[in-house]
């Protein structure tokens, strides 16, 4: 979706497929969570590829068997291009 020429892609409940590979956009909403999503390092590496202004991690501390933000968080950030902002909202 685009807000004011700004191009936000969500992810949602998925892997690193293809099609995700070769989207551009401003703001990456990603899931970290690792279950019935990707987990962190997939995600990291799926945003190094996608090359955001910005990337928020999702998905993670949702249901029992996610990931919680202390597990995500340091494996998320030790796969990122420093380059890429990142903004956790929780």
């Amino acid at each position: 979706m685009t807000i004011r020429g700004v191009t936000y892609t969500i992810c949602g409940d998925t892997d690193a497929t293809d099609e995700l590979k070769t989207i551009k956009t401003d703001v990456l909403l990603v899931p970290i969570g690792g279950t019935y999503t990707m987990d962190a390092k997939e995600a990291a590496l799926l945003t190094n590829l996608i090359r955001p202004k910005l990337v928020i991690p999702t998905h993670y501390n949702t249901i029992p068997q996610t990931a919680t933000k202390k597990q995500a968080e340091p494996v998320f950030k030790g796969n990122l291009d420093p380059s890429i902002p990142l903004k956790f909202l929780i």
